[in-house]
């Protein structure tokens, strides 16, 4: 049994499923099985896949995405998993599953993206939020105040500075973090993917081959989706990613810095060996990594001799390194 009273759904059930409603795709064959946050799934022959919830909270990303996506589709220059087929519940399945585009790729996280998916993915998110959002969107996790973040933030951040040391530039991060909540927010909210994780962009023949997972399409701050991609791509990538974007206002490059740290930090402290090196390759590409700046060598001072006792020539004292730059993080 999955979660929410679900049934787990393997081959058997899913090759079951697709012949009784879908019964024109029942020929192609099912592949391995793929497990996202909330959604178990199968490749269904070369172009389509099939996507089953796994949890109440899978179903209400579902039907966010049955209802959002088909008016964003349009507007993207990269291909989306598009729902094809939305199957009511049934007595095999008692809620909502689908049939979805397949979108081939590899992961960013385990592809890492090149300097042209940088530049694609600037490109497609402009095209995102410049699409027209009709009233009754719903709004994205992240429409509301970014200071309702500052507690969790704040926790990340003090957890990767236990595990990264003196390296690791916590006032800086705070500050970075500060000064986003203290921007002014967007003048209008419009389209955003909020899911930007490596997992959730592929990559094939070096470009970007398309956005995955839109559990989390709404209406929202633009600079959700930005701060994300920022937290993805490298220093040397960074500003073909925002050129490829277009202008953007100081406070939206704030705001979008400042979430850029949240998952940075985020990364950073995962388990994950490969989440990891990301999120301090992250860190280093805000300027929140380096080195210690290291101590000047002591002077030194010879003390004058004293009448009648030996000199004390070529003896030293340290003096204290007070300039505060020297441990500032």
């Amino acid at each position: 049994m999955g979660v929410d009273g679900l049934p787990a759904v393997d081959r058997a059930l899913a090759a079951r499923v697709v012949a009784r409603h879908v019964p024109h795709l029942a020929h192609l064959p099912l592949g391995d099985p793929f497990t996202g946050y909330r959604s178990t799934g199968f490749r269904l022959g070369e172009d389509r896949a099939v996507r089953f919830p796994t949890g109440a909270l899978g179903v209400a990303q579902l039907e966010r995405i049955a209802r959002s996506l088909p008016d964003v589709v349009p507007h993207l220059p990269v291909p989306v998993p598009a729902i094809e087929v939305l199957v009511p519940a049934g007595d095999e399945f008692p809620v909502p599953w689908a049939v979805t585009a397949w979108v081939d790729g590899a992961p960013l996280l385990a592809d890492p993206p090149t300097a042209a998916t940088a530049r694609d993915l600037g490109a497609a998110l402009r095209a995102l939020h410049a699409a027209p959002a009709a009233d009754g969107v719903p709004p994205n996790q992240w429409a509301r105040p970014l200071d309702a973040w500052t507690p969790a933030v704040l926790a990340r951040l003090d957890q990767v500075a236990a595990m990264l040391g003196r390296g690791f530039r916590h006032r800086r991060a705070r500050a970075l973090w500060a000064a986003a909540v203290a921007a002014p927010g967007p003048a209008s909210a419009g389209w955003v993917h909020g899911d930007l994780t490596p997992m959730n962009l592929v990559q094939r023949d070096g470009r970007l081959a398309g956005l995955l997972d839109w559990g989390e399409v709404g209406v929202g701050d633009p600079a959700v989706d930005i701060g994300h991609a920022w937290s993805l791509v490298a220093a040397d990538d960074l500003a073909l990613l925002l050129d490829a974007y277009g202008p953007l206002d100081r406070a939206t490059r704030t705001r979008a810095r400042g979430v850029a740290v949240l998952k940075c930090a985020a990364y950073a402290a995962s388990t994950d060996p490969a989440l990891a090196a990301l999120g301090r390759r992250g860190l280093a590409t805000l300027g929140l990594l380096g080195r210690r700046r290291p101590r000047a060598p002591a002077p030194t001072r010879e003390r004058p001799a004293r009448e009648g006792r030996g000199a004390l020539v070529g003896s030293a004292w340290q003096v204290r390194d007070s300039n505060p730059r020297s441990s500032r993080n």
